[in-house]
């Protein structure tokens, strides 16, 4: 919207808005709120935010990851914890970059990092490098099929049963280009639920021609979501966001 003659828009994809700064949003964020709670009662809800390039996906899912640190307190549930974590696609390579990057998202989210370590270094095809994990150079067995095992292990033996997690995938576009990219993300949310790791939940960001392509790939892809349509902001809240 132009402010004193200048085109101005708050959601630079680059630069995400503070959550403190954030503005607006506030039915989607409310059902952000239930969908956090629900996960906190181990009855996850998963979310896809929808929108195109430059209404703020980003900046509301840093606005969802601040509430969710939050949320026990407001919600009379301090006895438990949120723990959260996001991963952009856009470096991605493969498949296997994919599952490489989930497993290193859960990693983070692990308190004793020397047990992961030691779990994850003894697994053929990963190397725990400097800056995360990385795909060995020469051996590597199919990393798909180390996904959920791997994470499954994570949640089970080295979480405290105290806590939920948010995971936050941003930046889908390139994911969404992968053959297989719906059926491997599908699969892979629908063996944590069955195996009983509902205290996950997933908020997804997608443009709409991400979304179209991922449906393609797996028609049933949208099942695993609750949708948020971000549209445009209006001119109260653009003004808010200004104000701000």
């Amino acid at each position: 919207m132009p402010v004193n003659g200048f085109s101005f828009n708050a959601f630079d994809p680059i630069y995400p808005v503070e959550p403190r700064l954030f503005a607006g949003r506030r039915v989607d964020l409310e059902m952000a709120r239930v969908a956090l709670i629900s996960t906190l009662k181990r009855h996850s809800s998963n979310m896809l935010v929808l929108g195109e390039k430059w209404v703020g996906k980003s900046s509301f899912a840093l606005a969802v990851q601040e509430m969710a640190a939050n949320i026990p307190s407001l919600a009379g549930m301090e006895e438990l914890e949120f723990r959260s974590g996001v991963y952009t696609f856009g470096a991605c390579a493969s498949l296997d970059h994919v599952c490489l990057a989930l497993i290193d998202t859960f990693r983070k989210l692990v308190p004793d990092q020397s047990k992961v370590i030691e779990l994850l270094s003894s697994i053929r095809g990963i190397k725990v490098g400097l800056l995360g994990l990385e795909l060995a150079e020469r051996e590597r067995p199919e990393i798909r099929l180390q996904l959920s095992p791997l994470v499954l292990h994570l949640l089970r033996e080295l979480a405290p049963r105290n806590q939920a997690f948010l995971v936050v995938l941003d930046e889908t576009e390139r994911l969404a280009s992968f053959e297989g990219a719906a059926h491997l993300l599908k699969d892979f949310m629908e063996t944590l639920s069955r195996e009983g790791q509902r205290q996950v939940m997933f908020l997804f960001t997608a443009t709409p021609n991400g979304e179209r392509r991922l449906r393609e790939d797996h028609p049933s892809f949208p099942r695993q979501f609750r949708y948020i349509q971000l549209d445009r902001m209006t001119i109260v809240e653009s003004m808010e966001q200004v104000d701000s």
